[in-house]
């Protein structure tokens, strides 16, 4: 047997009959394991790029399909809420229909507008200089911590939540984080991060009724409140918004860095590059996060009976599109497991694509272009500790939990 099927515990088949030996494939690509899952990708995007997974679970492969269906444009596959409760979750903006959604993002948009993403960089700049500062003199550090840290703080300076909170707004919405970002739930652990987030919706609620409206029109909770004053966004969509905000503006940014970070370091040629063009990290961070991008799935339901690659989907079916595969396959990127900073052809689906493309993706990247920055600017010498840095599975989220880096210099 393989070191593949050592993975996975059998092989696939041939088109049209696909099967693995030793039931499910989840856990695999999209458990709590190390496992690298880009050779199961890739074996899949060749034997059967939809296939249908003992669990019953719809996993596509394909970068073609997976576009098709995120255009969607007859709404065949859609997103549900698959948690009852806390009630405001069914109104994130990620589980709406087309207009709904387009009311929404309209709505939000002025918190990633141009203006906000400047006035926001320079917040980020500060902040990447205050918690690089006492790690200089290190021998080594844990980048998973600034990784963390960063965005965290980020999200509440947007919501306008004091910054000496962040700690315990992270801490709160723990829960909520597990809820949306998990597949392999049980009934009990459900109804246990249920009751979490709710503890983080009631905290969520007291702060949006903590704000004064008339006393402080400029806070970014005030044009919210004005919105419902107005009957533009209930207080239901508010509050699930904002939960949907606090928790992907930072999962996503996090596991981003490391996973940028590390490649880096491990070919040194991409960290000299940037230590002698700067202007070069632009480019290359987004073909390093197509490369191994941090979001490695998304769900879908099938509204209807449909059929897709010849194969027939019962209306209600689970459909996993998975990210990682798409963002390497050949039929869409030249040579796509190799990175290549100056890559001009192909469509990276890190930020999905369309109307539900993430509305945070210029935010999440300037963080993660000015935290590399800094990094080389200050830290040039900088080597990953591989021993104690593991690049793991979490759900749909893959990257390092620890990122330990040395000063290269000092220890030689």
């Amino acid at each position: 047997m393989n070191a593949f099927q050592n993975n996975v515990g059998g092989s696939l088949a041939g088109a049209g009959e696909a099967h693995w030996d030793g039931g499910s494939i989840v856990p695999s690509i999209l458990g709590t394991g190390t496992n690298d899952p880009y050779p199961i990708y890739d074996r899949l995007r060749k034997t059967e790029p939809v296939y249908r997974d003992a669990s019953g679970v719809w996993l596509i492969s394909s970068h073609e399909i997976i576009v098709r269906i995120l255009q969607n444009s007859d709404e065949a596959f859609r997103t549900q809420v698959t948690s009852k409760h806390p009630a405001c979750l069914k109104d994130m903006i990620l589980l709406q229909g087309p207009a709904s959604h387009e009311r929404l993002r309209k709505l939000m948009a002025p918190l990633f507008c141009a203006e906000a993403v400047a006035e926001l960089q320079a917040f980020v700049v500060r902040e990447v200089a205050a918690l690089l500062a006492p790690l200089a003199n290190l021998p080594q550090f844990n980048l998973a911590e600034v990784a963390l840290a960063l965005p965290i703080r980020t999200i509440c300076r947007m919501l306008g939540i004091p910054l000496e909170q962040s700690l315990v707004w992270l801490r709160a919405s723990a829960p909520a984080m597990q809820l949306m970002g998990s597949l392999l739930l049980t009934d009990t652990e459900r109804a246990h991060l249920e009751e979490g987030t709710q503890r983080f919706v009631e905290m969520l609620e007291a702060y949006i009724d903590s704000v004064d409206l008339h006393a402080s029109p400029d806070h970014p909770v005030s044009r919210f409140l004005r919105l419902e004053q107005d009957g533009e966004m209930s207080r239901s969509e508010i509050v699930g918004n904002f939960l949907f905000l606090f928790v992907t503006g930072f999962v996503t940014t996090t596991v981003s860095i490391g996973n940028v970070v590390a490649l880096a370091l491990k070919d040194r040629s991409i960290w000299q590059s940037w230590r002698t063009d700067r202007s070069s990290i632009r480019s290359t961070v987004r073909e390093l996060m197509r490369y191994d991008t941090a979001a490695h799935a998304i769900i879908r339901y099938a509204a209807r009976d449909v059929e897709l690659h010849g194969c027939k989907i019962k209306g209600g079916d689970k459909i996993l599109l998975l990210l990682g595969a798409a963002n390497r396959d050949p039929h869409e990127f030249e040579s796509p497991h190799e990175i290549d900073p100056n890559r001009k052809e192909g469509r990276s689906l890190t930020f999905g694509m369309g109307s539900h493309a993430c509305i945070g993706r210029m935010l999440s990247l300037m963080q993660i272009e000015v935290l590399v920055g800094a990094l080389v600017e200050r830290m040039p010498e900088l080597v990953i500790d591989e021993e104690k840095s593991k690049r793991c599975q979490n759900g749909r989220v893959h990257g390092y939990r620890d990122l330990w880096l040395m000063h290269s210099k000092r220890n030689n």
